[in-house]
């Protein structure tokens, strides 16, 4: 697990010390983690050993805005987690899931970790509240009461109850007290409006002056100087002895017979575990964690908040007997459970289950919301789509300057607009068209013909056919070419291309900037050079590949991939391409039928495998006669199977390299040390086999769930489904546009098939 804790700001105090004794344990099982503090104050507190991160100087900082942007930046920097832990404030879940969001990565867990209660005083002082805690995907709790408040509010969320710990052993025993003799008090820890310190002054006024006070902690804050005014007025200010901030408070606090707290807010205060662990009493307001903490007259009393007269009462009730003083061995013995190797152990057992319950949950969450988006999209966008691209099918054939014009003019002019009002005045909402449609295509065009206007060029985007499918059938060549110079380093057929179709330079340059960036990286090695030949190792072996196409563009660069692999000696290649296919299963069957290959490719159009060594290493796997299925990308489980749940697909494995028109970069899931992993179902993008298994036609007669079908199908025949480990990605999938009209249909025959018990996952 690589696991960052995210905090806002931190100093020297309790929080920062249970970070500091819970991370080394982490560590020790394997986690990867870091501790990412958004502002610095130049206070160093982690522990030596703990990598440590600051983010911004100073409190300059005026937004949360500023928090996200400021840790998206060292994430792209550095690397994404699979988890964050969010402390101290709810807003630093807002932080974490937006920032990881906008990157695209919304597998990252977000765990809140809240230090104090109640949940309203963090909203209060503008810190977030319940709203931020909603995109935590899970929740610590190191109270009852942070517990309680989370469940109340967010009843269906996962959360979990852990201990802060101490580390009990390194405290010397306390003496017993004297019952007689109780005068010397103790305040430790940060002198802060919260903690209200002029409760403990008003009281030590009306113990009198047999009493004392010792206040250990810095007294650079504002409010001390309050607290020593107020001293002052009230006449005790020569019994309080200020300490100041000490790195071992306890060697000097020992001295005292008692501890007392006195604040409005806590989470769950370890002065009072520590203070109790030295086997000194605790007299404290009811603050969050404290009633599981102290009990009246075992280790110490609870008085009202603010009422220093009921302080003041207790300690001389102590004193005179009508009140029993707390041994040191009933309070040590009363923290054990908070033991640092106790606690440490615990903490982490509870977070792995907490990850555990709610990536599956995840899973069927974002499948739910999937589904909305895809029911609302069709209900509400799917013919606007056909109208923009009708109209600009239109302007295309006329082939003018201002009907080219008109195209652009319909993104035009939309500031201040609704979605409603800009489609209703028959602009294109970018923001709504600008993912997985045919429209992202079109606002790419109108891109390159800004450009291309800017440069004067004679012969725009728009003049390369009688429609818009025309244009995009020019705009993914030039794109498809640009690949196979980056992966071949071939340049002819490019050059051939653009003089004689005549394109445009400001085409070529706009076209070039996504379409190379972030790919490649690593070079290809022949591991299996001339000792392959020697050894024929898959000689006679016979390889099939078959797509369903309808797109002559998408389909000849498809197969200029595939002619162009390595073949292992003495293998033979053949290809398939079905066209009329009533529905991807009826097509993989025609060609499953058509071939006597032992090995078998299934593809979509719009993927090319540019990893020229594809087919040793299908065949190399393939030696292992209980694989029966390779994919290049896929699921290791599956979840939400109840009726009134969406399959959900969770815990992603492969590597693939991903396309669209804004872009191409590498997609790489998971982490695999074994040559390859076992999946529940691979996506349909590519599929290997090495046995003949009749796709599902009779249940799926459309385009989607023959991939998982299939994938399960093998499993029933006691086949194993497998994702490889390579270091070059097989393929590049040209996402494209997505059609998901008939999808959920699909998935509800799956569900029937497969899954009618309602098991889950």
């Amino acid at each position: 697990m690589k696991l960052d804790i995210l905090i806002a700001v931190a100093e020297k105090g309790g929080v920062e010390n249970v970070i500091n004794d819970t991370v080394p344990y982490l560590q020790q099982q394997g986690v990867l983690v870091r501790i990412v503090q958004i502002i610095w104050e130049g206070t160093p507190w982690a522990d030596s050993g703990i990598p440590f991160y600051h983010l911004i100087n100073g409190r300059d900082i005026s937004t949360s805005r500023d928090m996200i942007n400021s840790y998206k930046e060292f994430l792209q920097e550095t690397y994404v987690p699979d988890t964050i832990l969010a402390t101290v404030w709810p807003l630093m879940s807002y932080v974490g899931k937006n920032a990881v969001s906008e990157l695209g990565c919304p597998h990252v867990n977000i765990i809140s970790w809240l230090h104090h209660a109640p949940i309203i005083n963090y909203e209060i002082s503008g810190f977030g509240g319940f709203e931020e805690l909603k995109m935590a995907d899970g929740h610590i709790a190191i109270s009852e009461m942070i517990y309680t408040e989370i469940k109340e509010k967010l009843p269906d969320v996962q959360i979990c109850r852990v201990n802060n710990p101490v580390d009990i052993e390194k405290y010397s025993c306390k003496c017993e007290a004297d019952i007689s003799d109780i005068h010397k008090l103790c305040y430790v820890g940060r002198i802060s409006a919260q903690k209200r310190l002029d409760i403990i002054i008003k009281a030590l006024e009306i113990l009198g002056s047999a009493y004392e006070l010792s206040i250990i902690g810095s007294d650079s804050y504002e409010y001390a100087e309050e607290i020593k005014k107020l001293a002052l007025d009230l006449g005790v200010e020569d019994r309080i002895t200020w300490h100041g901030w000490q790195s071992e408070p306890w060697c000097v606090a020992k001295e005292s017979d008692i501890i007392i707290m006195s604040s409005d807010v806590e989470g769950f205060p370890l002065v009072a575990i520590e203070a109790l662990a030295n086997g000194l009493p605790v007299v404290t307001t009811p603050a969050s964690g404290i009633e599981e903490l102290v009990r009246d007259g075992e280790n110490g009393y609870i008085y009202p908040f603010g009422d220093y007269e009921s302080l003041a009462r207790i300690i001389k009730d102590i004193n005179d007997g009508r009140k029993l003083m707390p041994s040191a061995d009933m309070c040590r013995q009363s923290v054990q459970k908070h033991n640092r190797s106790t606690a440490v152990k615990g903490f982490w057992n509870e977070l792995s289950r907490l990850v555990d319950e709610i990536e599956p949950q995840k899973a069927v969450n974002h499948a739910r919301r999937q589904k909305e988006a895809v029911i609302e999209w069709n209900k509400k966008y799917l013919e606007a789509e056909r109208q923009y691209l009708s109209k600009a099918d239109k302007l295309i054939r006329e082939g003018t300057a201002d009907a080219y014009e008109k195209i652009c003019g319909m993104f035009e002019g939309t500031e201040g607009m609704s979605v409603d009002e800009i489609i209703d005045a028959g602009k294109i909402p970018i923001n709504i068209f600008k993912g997985r449609t045919e429209i992202s295509y079109l606002i790419q065009a109108v891109n390159i013909y800004y450009r291309e206007q800017e440069a004067g060029d004679c012969v725009t985007v728009f003049d390369h056919g009688e429609s818009f499918l025309d244009v995009m059938d020019v705009i993914n060549q030039v794109r498809f070419l640009l690949w196979e110079l980056e992966f071949f380093k071939s340049d002819e057929a490019l050059v051939e291309y653009l003089g004689n179709n005549n394109i445009s330079a400001s085409m070529l340059s706009y076209l070039a900037e996504p379409c190379i960036k972030e790919l490649r990286k690593t070079a290809s090695v022949n591991r299996y050079e001339q000792a392959d030949k020697d050894l024929k190792r898959h000689a006679g072996k016979k390889v099939a590949f078959i797509m369903c196409v309808n797109n002559d563009v998408y389909m000849q660069e498809a197969l200029y991939f595939i002619n162009n692999l390595e073949v292992p000696y003495g293998c033979e290649v053949e290809i398939f391409t079905i066209e009329d296919a009533k529905s991807m299963t009826s097509g993989y069957n025609e060609g499953m039928n058509a071939s006597n290959a032992k090995y078998k490719v299934y593809l979509h159009q719009d993927v090319f495998i540019v990893n020229p060594y594809f087919i040793y290493d299908i065949l190399d796997i393939f030696e292992n006669p209980d694989v029966g299925m390779i994919g290049a990308v896929g699921f290791a489980e599956l979840c939400g199977f109840a009726e009134n749940q969406v399959l959900g697909f969770w815990r992603e494995t492969g590597k693939i390299y991903s396309a669209n028109a804004y872009g191409t970069g590498l997609c790489k899931f998971g982490q695999m040390s074994a040559e390859y992993e076992s999946v529940e179902v691979v996506d349909g993008v590519l599929m290997a086999t090495q046995y003949d298994i009749p796709w599902r036609e009779d249940l799926f007669d459309k385009w989607d769930m023959y991939d998982m079908s299939q994938s399960i199908e093998f499993h029933r025949a006691g086949y194993d489904v497998v994702i490889p480990n390579v270091k070059l990605p097989w393929c590049l999938h040209d996402e494209g546009f997505v059609n998901m009209v008939h999808y959920y249909e699909e998935l509800d025959k799956l569900k029937k098939e497969y899954f009618s018990d309602g098991v889950g996952c």
